[in-house]
């Protein structure tokens, strides 16, 4: 499963600006969503498997 740290939670906030940070590894995440994300994955659980900075991807 790939997803974007955009509709990945936990989510942080800094300066009202979303961070766009990579999520370690084993990391615990579930998917809120926005309007681009299929309504099947949202509030689903997984766990970050791989992450990359460029355009912030990660796998679950």
């Amino acid at each position: 499963m790939l997803c974007s740290p955009r509709s990945l939670s936990p989510c942080r906030e800094e300066s009202g600006d979303e961070e766009l940070s990579v999520l370690p590894r084993h990391t615990k995440v579930i998917v809120t969503g926005n309007n681009r994300t299929k309504s099947v994955l949202v509030g689903l659980q997984g766990v970050v498997k791989k992450a990359v900075g460029l355009g912030g991807w990660h796998w679950l």
